[in-house]
């Protein structure tokens, strides 16, 4: 959490839990509405392997299995995201002199960064699979644990319908209802979720000078940034998905 230093030599937060909990979110919301932003583990999982595991099974009896898989997916594509490509993110049609054009997106390994839904992991480090969690297998260095991505009682999930914008007008419009009952994680470009600063400054009143002390205000003015242009995946599990 970056610092900066008020009128009376105090630190200030500048980004506060808040913040990161709500823009990760609503940046969800937006990814699941664009299909290929997403990606069900439980059903990829049984794809894979040709199986026909429920979500609950694969995050207990098969706790051990499923993990080697998501950790070598997602090591997969934290390299796939290094390339140039439309796979990972939006692309609005640009046409110039009857000409299509696709916007390329391309994020290096020191700008992607993840959350990851913190008490599954806890789970899988205490019970199954220590040693998957060393950096000789899962190594991602910008990981930031979640214990909920939206309501504490109701922790892995999320339910809520995210405005979104048209990618051939630029409007914002209604999106689709959102409702995943199991979100693993985000593995995201750090340009794709933001908060802008547009205003910010901590001001002091004048000395009071009988009881010597005076009063510091903070001001802050912030928006959320979502871009669904630069490169994201969404990791949930969902048993009724074909």
């Amino acid at each position: 959490m970056a610092l900066s230093s008020g009128g009376n030599g105090a630190l200030v937060p500048r980004r506060l839990l808040s913040d990161r909990r709500l823009n990760p979110r609503s940046f969800m919301c937006v990814a699941s509405d664009f299909r290929f932003l997403k990606l069900n583990l439980t059903k990829t999982y049984n794809t894979k392997y040709g199986t026909s595991y429920t979500s609950a099974e694969l995050r207990t009896t098969y706790l051990e299995s499923f993990l080697k898989f998501f950790v070598a997916y997602v090591k997969n594509i934290s390299n796939y995201l290094e390339e140039r490509s439309t796979n990972y993110h939006l692309s609005p049609t640009k046409t110039v002199n009857g000409t299509d054009y696709k916007l390329l997106r391309h994020t290096p390994k020191n700008r992607q960064k993840m959350f990851l839904y913190e008490p599954l992991f806890i789970e899988a480090k205490a019970n199954v699979l220590p040693s998957i969690f060393n950096p000789e297998y899962l190594d991602i260095k910008n990981y930031e644990a979640v214990n909920y991505w939206q309501s504490i009682e109701s922790r892995a999930s999320i339910k809520i319908t995210p405005a979104i914008f048209d990618k051939t007008t630029g409007e914002q419009k209604k999106g689709n209802e959102v409702d995943l009952n199991y979100v693993v994680g985000l593995l995201f470009d750090e340009d794709a979720i933001m908060i802008d600063y547009q205003f910010e400054g901590s001001y002091s009143t004048p000395l009071e000078a009988r009881k010597l002390y005076r009063n510091i205000f903070w001001h802050y003015t912030k928006n959320a940034i979502n871009d669904p242009t630069e490169n994201a995946i969404l990791f949930y599990m969902k048993d009724d998905e074909v």
